[in-house]
């Protein structure tokens, strides 16, 4: 039977990894003060972020194989695309890689890859079924991507505002998630937070968190943090603003499973944009 890419590809999320590729050069750009394309530490640190988000991405179809027949049946996994053989395979693969880049880029970044694979492990196996405490973890390893260029910047300048804007975000995003997702968690033996609170009172949380991620992005400007300040405003209004004052009028008008799981998706977008605004953070424009 031929090799087939595509499912391989779902099954990391490539999209995911491309994006998280470039959050770690844009992370190493912050962190230098300046656009610098082609440093070698920067690839190896873009390129271990990626692997290390891959593993994670198939790990957990791996182990969430029973939860993504409901949620998802098409995912490679459950479709029958992957065997659970090759995937384990890959998962192995990419972690061992994600290892060996990291540490080639320098031990700042080996240990953030380690860190990263670890925690990985801890929400497939334990926090993920444990309400926020997995929401929280997942928010966190994506939202260090963009301080994957720091560790091999000496000297550098930590990205704050971009990474907590980002943190903030994602962990709204991921929240998100448990609301259109319960019937699979209950398969799964999950305990979200959409199951304790109930899905109004977390979609409340979810726009209090992206209202917040925006503050951040608004406070940017008085700190005098960003460059060209007016354009960066109007970036962030179209950016930030705009869409999350779409996704709660949507949400309020209809807030059925896949109203809200549709939302979720576009909010995928949202934070894409975020991250090109983030740019106007490095002072050499």
């Amino acid at each position: 039977m031929p090799l087939r890419i595509r499912p391989y590809l779902e099954l990391v999320r490539f999209t995911l990894c491309l994006i998280v590729f470039a959050m770690a050069l844009e992370g190493y750009w912050l962190a230098l003060g300046r656009f610098d394309w082609f440093r070698t530490e920067a690839i190896l640190a873009a390129l271990t972020v990626a692997c290390a988000i891959g593993f994670a991405n198939a790990m957990n179809d791996l182990i969430d194989a029973p939860v993504d027949r409901v949620n998802a049946p098409r995912r490679p996994i459950p479709s029958g695309a992957i065997s659970e053989t090759r995937a384990r395979t890959l998962v192995i693969a990419l972690g061992a890689l994600s290892l060996v880049l990291g540490y080639s880029a320098g031990v700042r970044m080996g240990a953030l890859a380690l860190g990263a694979l670890l925690g990985s492990v801890l929400y497939n196996l334990w926090a993920r079924k444990i309400a926020l405490v997995g929401n929280l973890i997942v928010a966190l390893l994506c939202a260090l991507t963009l301080a994957a260029g720091y560790c091999v910047v000496m000297g550098g300048t930590f990205p704050f505002v971009p990474f907590a804007s980002a943190f903030t975000f994602l962990l709204a995003r991921e929240m998100l998630g448990t609301v259109c997702d319960m019937e699979g968690d209950r398969v799964g033996g999950r305990t979200t937070l959409a199951m304790v609170l109930g899905p109004n009172i977390v979609l409340l949380i979810c726009l209090g968190l992206a209202l917040l991620a925006l503050a951040m992005q608004w406070a940017a400007v008085i700190l005098g943090q960003v460059a060209y300040p007016a354009i960066y405003l109007a970036c962030v209004f179209c950016a930030s603003l705009a869409p999350v004052a779409w996704a709660a009028w949507t949400l309020v008008r209809d807030r059925r499973p896949a109203r809200v799981r549709a939302v979720s998706f576009r909010l995928r977008l949202v934070f894409i944009a975020n991250i090109v605004t983030f740019l106007f953070f490095v002072p050499q424009m």
